[in-house]
């Protein structure tokens, strides 16, 4: 089988649509929504696409699909927990000559805590992905 997920590779949806289907072909795609035309024009058999979390709540853009196009079913649901790790490219000196964190808007937030704790003064930057980022 062909399986759509929302990319890049190494993302936590790969690694969901790989637990799920190890021995099928994953194809990463850009957003949710090419998730659901991939599954809509026969391009994929099935998508995997982040639904929920238990800090930022429900992923509306997946509902929005799913309402939209009522002949795609959820078949199956997947929890995976989550941990997001701070890296600083090697040529920083420490940790407090960091300029700018990027990230994805969900793991910004549900990293809000420890990042405004650590770096309060640390500029934050939206990014299509964490694994983009």
């Amino acid at each position: 089988m062909k399986i759509a997920f929302l990319g890049p590779e190494a993302s936590f949806t790969q690694l969901t649509a790989t637990q799920l289907f190890p021995n099928d072909e994953l194809i990463p795609k850009t957003n949710i929504l090419d998730c659901f035309l991939a599954v809509q024009n026969n391009e994929v058999d099935k998508a995997v696409v982040p639904l929920e979390n238990s800090i930022e709540g429900t992923v509306s853009m997946t509902l929005d699909y799913l309402y939209q196009t009522p002949e795609i079913k959820i078949e199956a649901e997947a929890v995976m927990p989550i941990a997001h790790h701070l890296m600083i490219h090697p040529g920083q000196e420490n940790q407090q000559s960091i300029e700018k964190i990027y990230s994805h808007p969900q793991a910004l937030a549900q990293s809000f805590h420890f990042l405004n704790k650590n770096y309060p003064d640390v500029p934050k930057q939206d990014f299509a992905s964490t694994a983009a980022a």
